[in-house]
Order: C-alpha cells, then structure tokens, then sequence
C-alpha cells in the first residue's frame, strides 16, 4: 500500500471517529473540573472529568486510544513539519485525557485494568516532551504498584 493510500484511509478512520463524538447525545459529555482533589491521586494537571457512568468513561478512553493509534499513523508518515506539530499536540491532548479519566475507575472492581488504558500515551509520552511525563505513572489513581 502506498503512502498516499495509507493516509487517506487513516484521514477517513479519523474522520469517523470524530463524527462518533460530534453525534453522541448530551448525556455522553463529561465535565472537568479544575482545582483541589480530595487526595493528590483525583487529579492530573489540576483536572479531574466527570461521567455520567463508567462506562461511558471507558467507552471515551476507547475512543481516545483509537484517535492516538490513527494519529501515530499519519505522524509516521506526515512529511510536513507543521502537520507534524499539529498531531503531536493533538497525541498531548489525548494522552492527558485518558491519564486524567483514569480517577473515575478508582473504585472499580477492575481498576488494574483500567489504569492499563494509559498504557498506549505511557509508551509514547517521551517522545511527546511532556513537562511532567516522569510522575504521570505515581498521578494517574494507582494505590497498588502493577
């Protein structure tokens, strides 16, 4: 497959997957809020999301890792520096959002499993210069070590 073919399917996974988040009904948002946790494990940058259930949380963070996954693929092959920085900012924007959902599994019986969800940004954060890459894994509501 060439290039040209590669990117223009991955525009379109892309594509879909933002229409998924333009029709999902009201009660699919989230809210965040900004400022004090209760304990420094309820908040990643300041910022904690709200859902209206777990599982719309998951479903959001499957979301997240899908949009990463297709947005590693166009970085991979982008050929032009400023699509590059626009891709690499918008993997910040997401790693960030699934590391500060992380908080609303906190009680689940299958928190391990969860907290796996930031697997796929722990892996590229490095590469994403991220200020304080080095204590998300200690921020991201693990009260056990994995």
């Amino acid at each position: 497959m060439d290039r040209t073919m590669f990117r223009n399917m991955a525009l379109d996974i892309d594509g879909d997957l933002e229409d998924w988040r333009a029709g999902l009904p009201s009660t699919w948002r989230y809210s965040t809020i900004h400022g004090p946790a209760r304990d420094a494990q309820d908040l990643l940058q300041g910022v904690r999301h709200m859902y209206a259930t777990l599982w719309i949380a998951e479903a959001w963070n499957n979301w997240r890792t899908l949009r990463l996954l297709v947005n590693q693929m166009l970085d991979a092959i982008s050929v032009d520096s400023h699509e590059s920085v626009s891709l690499q900012d918008l993997a910040r924007q997401l790693c960030t959002d699934v590391c500060i959902s992380v908080f609303n599994f906190a009680e689940s019986p299958s928190e391990s499993g969860h907290v796996a969800m930031c697997d796929p940004c722990l892996m590229i954060l490095p590469r994403l210069d991220l200020p304080d890459s080095a204590s998300v894994p200690r921020r991201i509501g693990v009260s056990e070590p994995i």
